[in-house]
């Protein structure tokens, strides 16, 4: 047999001049299952399939019934040490990318960047909302509706990982679920602001030195809940005491003219409110879902510690009724911080000393945060403070 030379140059090999050289079609079926076991084995060829067969080309020599040329042509593999080049190369190129994405986050976090933007970012929308609040009135609901929304998402977020989202069902979420109704859906309804005005100086305000709310700047979820407990108060400060000016821009007027607050609409509705969702909570929660041990919620962190007085109340009764004892205790409070409302919605000091006196609880835990806690730990204290 006679070697031919392909028009790209390579060589391949003649089978056969004459019918009795051809090979054989089973010869064929095993240099196949050869070439693709080679392919298997991981040895990266090239190879050209034409006609059905393996890499092969039929040529005629031009003679009038002249036998067929099957050239049958396989390109180098390529070299082993070149493929180890190339995939070492990749493998390095990714450990770097990813050591640099290791550098960042470690870097990130020794350099505390996070906190150090949620600081900054805080201490903003403080000054921020303080200037809208006695300047530029028209400011403060377009701000809660932006920031509500988006703590309220970011608390989702870290709770859930933490398995405290029953938090997340607590009252104050539903206060400022029915603040956010009232501004959007009827801003002109009296009888439903006096409700906003109650649960937000009531309940909402309150929960603030009971739950030890604190203006820790850095963190996340302190400041988080420092907002959610604040905002609605201040925004119903706004609304009561400069409703033309809050109004300016709003696509519909707030309520204008505010008559004295009854009973009915500053203590009995919103306080029925109140005891519906403690109704609501405690059968879902504790009758429904059950939660494990593992899970926290407002009545599990507020009675954890025997030595407290939340316990040492709600434990009167003895265990079996210390969850029932905790709901109507928690009704009486309620009751109690309304109907201090009417003194807040009539007079505009008794109001400016409510929000002043509660502010000044916020800096007071926040200094004793920093003076006793965090001078001492450091940012292992706050479970958030590295997220």
């Amino acid at each position: 047999m006679d070697r031919i030379t392909s028009e790209s140059g390579d060589s391949g090999l003649v089978v056969g001049e004459h019918d009795e050289d051809r090979v054989p079609a089973a010869t064929v079926g095993i240099v196949e299952n050869k070439l693709e076991q080679y392919l298997i084995d991981g040895n990266e060829q090239t190879v050209n399939k034409t006609s059905g067969g393996v890499a092969n080309s039929i040529q005629s020599n031009g003679e009038p019934g002249g036998a067929e040329h099957t050239v049958y042509k396989r390109s180098p593999p390529a070299s082993p040490r070149r493929e180890d080049g190339i995939v070492d190369n990749i493998v390095a190129q990714d450990e770097k990318d990813k050591e640099s994405k290791t550098n960042l986050i470690q870097v990130a976090k020794k350099r505390h960047i996070l906190e150090k933007s949620v600081f900054v970012i805080a201490v903003t929308s403080l000054i921020v909302w303080a200037y809208g609040l006695f300047n530029i009135h028209w400011l403060l609901p377009y701000y809660y509706t932006v920031v509500a929304p988006i703590l309220v998402v970011i608390r989702i977020v870290l709770y859930w990982n933490k398995k405290w989202q029953y938090f997340l069902l607590d009252f104050c979420y539903f206060a400022n679920t029915i603040c956010m109704v009232y501004i959007w859906v009827v801003p002109s309804h009296e009888g439903m602001f006096c409700i906003v005005f109650a649960l937000a100086n009531g309940p909402l305000l309150w929960a603030i030195p009971v739950y030890r709310n604190s203006l820790v700047f850095h963190s996340l979820d302190k400041m988080t809940s420092v907002f959610i407990h604040l905002l609605p108060a201040y925004l119903s400060f706004g609304l009561r005491w400069y409703p033309q000016s809050i109004s300016q821009h709003w696509y519909k007027p707030f309520v204008q003219d505010h008559a004295t607050g009854s009973f009915l609409w500053l203590v009995a509705i919103p306080l029925g409110c109140y005891i519906f969702h403690g109704l609501m909570y405690m059968v879902l929660v504790h009758h429904i879902i059950k939660p494990g041990e593992d899970y926290l919620d407002s009545y599990r962190h507020l009675t954890a510690d025997e030595k407290s007085i939340f316990f040492k109340v709600t434990n009167v009764f003895g265990k079996k009724l210390q969850l029932y004892v905790f709901f109507f205790c928690s009704w009486v409070c309620c009751l109690v911080t309304m109907l201090f409302c009417r003194l807040w919605y009539e007079y505009f000091i008794s109001h400016v000393i409510l929000l002043s006196m509660v502010f000044v609880i916020m800096v007071w835990n926040g200094a004793s945060f920093y003076m006793d806690v965090f001078a001492i730990r450091g940012y292992r204290s706050d479970p958030f403070s590295s997220v």
